[in-house]
């Protein structure tokens, strides 16, 4: 697995379980990925706005790209694209997802929860992109 994130949190991304990581800032990132895993990657996730067309680029013939940011882009390399759905029913999902975390199968970094009076601040600050862990607004 490869994930982005800035220079100074490179470790800090490695530490989470990733196999490589590149510096979204950097602009020959894709070069970067493309020479660690020559023929692209099995799949990313794009989740930043304008990311998903870069996303495909580095993602091999036959893979797949999911987007979380509402970018639209038309399939190249028989690659498949698939818009993240919001589902009403998520009980399932969560239930699973929960037993993920708590068992330590998936990491999740809280950097800063917000109370919802600040709710404004914890958007300001994602839309940064140099969040280092999850935001939480707390009800």
């Amino acid at each position: 697995m490869v994930g982005s994130a800035s220079a100074k949190n490179q470790d800090y991304l490695l530490s989470l379980g990733a196999k490589k990581a590149v510096d979204y800032m950097n602009p020959n990132w894709k070069k970067e990925i493309l020479e660690w895993k020559t023929d692209g990657v099995d799949a990313a996730l794009a989740i930043q706005s304008g990311t998903a067309k870069d996303s495909m680029d580095v993602v091999k013939k036959d893979g797949k790209v999911i987007t979380v940011s509402g970018d639209h882009i038309y399939p190249e390399r028989n690659i498949l694209v698939k818009q993240f759905q919001h589902q009403l029913q998520l009980k399932e999902i969560i239930k699973t997802l929960a037993q993920e975390v708590m068992t330590g199968e998936i990491k999740v970094m809280i950097e800063h929860i917000y109370p919802f009076e600040e709710a404004n601040q914890a958007l300001e600050k994602n839309e940064t992109r140099h969040a280092r862990g999850k935001l939480v607004v707390s009800l």
